[in-house]
């Protein structure tokens, strides 16, 4: 069974989310793999973030450089402290 909606193919457990923006549907056997994703990017944007807060410049912090992303990873590395 498949059902068409404009123009999207919709299989039994394909994972369908919505909100005030649009609607997306996500395969279900990509559901972990967007879930994983979707958990990092919203680490690494809650760090951005607190950057943010902190006085940075967005530019080059969103969406992050290679440098930015070099210094979040070693922000992990030492343990994700409250000192950003």
């Amino acid at each position: 069974m498949c059902d068409y909606v404009w123009g999207v193919p919709i299989f039994p457990g394909d994972i369908i989310v919505g909100d005030a923006e649009g609607t997306v549907a996500i395969p279900a056997a990509l559901a972990k793999e967007v879930a994983e994703n979707g958990i990092k990017q919203d680490h690494i944007e809650g760090w951005v973030n607190r950057k943010l807060a902190k006085g940075a410049s967005l530019p080059g912090l969103y969406p992050p450089s290679d440098k930015v992303r070099a210094e979040y990873e070693k922000w992990i590395e030492e343990g994700e402290s409250d000192e950003i």
